[in-house]
């Protein structure tokens, strides 16, 4: 073994030196790996980097593709011009964020209760046309308020945009909503002006307030039993009558004008002369859907139709846009039910096969039940036809199956009502 002079500080053993020789080493041999590891996170941000960019690139070609896309599409003349939202060299990060890009505090989401059944439109203006019906008691979003003020049934206020549960927008009139759940209707809180002592059938020189005397009394688009239906009038209902019409017509054993109307809610149409009067009514005589004559309307039974298929109601009875064409304002003759193909197509009430066969004008397969003297039903779209022209069939036999044949984005049921050729609202018949 080998040993130090204790005398000599700088004289060391030979392991110590083995030992020292190895640390060298191995210092080395991990600057070496630390040195590769850095190039090597290095080179992988560097394409990464460059991969970003090209995808960069890639995003700001789109974008100018479509800006200038919507810039051909803009009128000749016009100012109005397209140019990117952003400042694209300041973009440092994309992210997916929740946050809300604006300096103003956003406000919270308002809500208000309906004081009465009224009819949203599609402008904030009394006149314009109807897109629904609130009911009492419903809740609804406010989103915005108009800048003009009306005045409605004697109140002054704006009108607000508002949402219903279901996603449906319109506007209304404020005087008709309140922060709080009501307890009662509106309509029993205004004072209404003093009615005119003149009967509803004297043709005055101004409006006056009538009440509604019937019961199951129609509203209607024009002074004749041949205009479409708008709604009901309830039993006792006040109501300001404004035009009478030229022409006379008997209904219910009774010759009497027709009358323009306003109702409360600030909707407008056409009632039967017969069933006004000046006082308030103790109890409701015979209405139009109870054998009182009216033309356009079924005598009692034959209204009671049965509905011809199971499914969700897609589209309703009268203007929309046209979900083939995109034409607006298209007049829509029925109700569409979305239903599965195959599904179960039945007979809406007692009648007789007057077609059964595929229709070239869009209905595809169409079978058409003649129930009495003018009133059909419709159902089209078909996949299979079970039933042929002259067949009688019952109230809920099974004619036919669901597709989409004819003119048709998807599988439904196209289903119509007509009285002399003429479209009425399915609704008013199913029961």
């Amino acid at each position: 073994m080998y040993a130090i002079e204790e005398d000599d500080p700088m004289k060391i053993t030979f392991p110590v030196l083995c030992a020292l020789l190895a640390f060298s080493i191995q210092s080395a041999s991990a600057q070496d790996f630390y040195n590769s590891q850095r190039k090597g996170n290095r080179d992988m941000v560097k394409r990464q980097y460059a991969a970003d960019l090209e995808k960069k690139e890639a995003i700001l070609r789109k974008m100018r593709e479509f800006i200038g896309d919507i810039n051909g599409r803009l009128k000749q003349g016009s100012s109005t011009r397209i140019d990117v939202p952003i400042d694209i060299e300041a973009v440092s990060d994309i992210k997916t964020t929740d946050q809300i890009h604006t300096s103003k505090k956003v406000p919270p989401r308002e809500y208000a209760y309906l004081l009465d059944d009224v009819v949203y439109r599609s402008e904030g203006k009394i006149g314009s046309p109807a897109l629904g019906k609130c009911v009492f008691g419903e809740k609804v979003e406010i989103l915005l308020q108009s800048e003009e003020m009306e005045t409605v049934d004697g109140m002054s206020g704006p009108w607000l945009l508002v949402r219903r549960a279901g996603g449906e927008e319109g506007w209304i009139f404020s005087r008709y909503l309140s922060g709080d759940r009501p307890g009662k209707r509106i309509r029993k809180e205004i004072v209404p002006p003093p009615v005119v002592e003149a009967p509803a059938e004297k043709k005055g020189a101004g409006a006056f307030y009538a009440y509604v005397a019937g019961a199951d009394v129609l509203m209607r688009t024009s002074g004749s039993s041949a205009g479409s239906v708008m709604g009901r009038f309830d039993f006792a209902e006040r109501i300001e009558v404004l035009e009478q019409s030229n022409q006379m017509e008997t209904i219910g054993g009774k010759k009497r004008p027709w009358f323009r109307v306003r109702r409360s809610d600030g909707a407008e149409g056409w009632i039967f002369g017969g069933f006004l009067q000046k006082k308030a009514p103790g109890r409701p005589m015979a209405g139009e859907g109870v054998g009182a004559g009216d033309a356009s309307v079924p005598p009692a039974g034959s209204r009671e139709f049965a509905v011809p298929t199971t499914g969700k109601v897609s589209s309703r009875f009268g203007y929309r846009v046209h979900p083939v064409t995109k034409k607006a304002q298209s007049f829509h003759s029925g109700i569409d039910i979305f239903a599965p193909r195959g599904t179960k197509v039945n007979a809406t009430a007692d009648g007789v096969v007057k077609t059964a066969s595929y229709n070239n004008n869009g209905y595809g397969n169409l079978i058409i039940l003649e129930h009495e003297k003018e009133l059909s039903s419709y159902y089209a779209h078909l996949e299979k036809v079970l039933v042929s022209q002259g067949q009688r069939v019952k109230k809920g036999d099974q004619i036919g199956t669901v597709d989409s044949t004819g003119m048709s984005t998807g599988n439904h049921l196209h289903f119509e009502v007509r009285r002399g050729g003429k479209a009425m609202d399915p609704d008013e018949f199913l029961r």
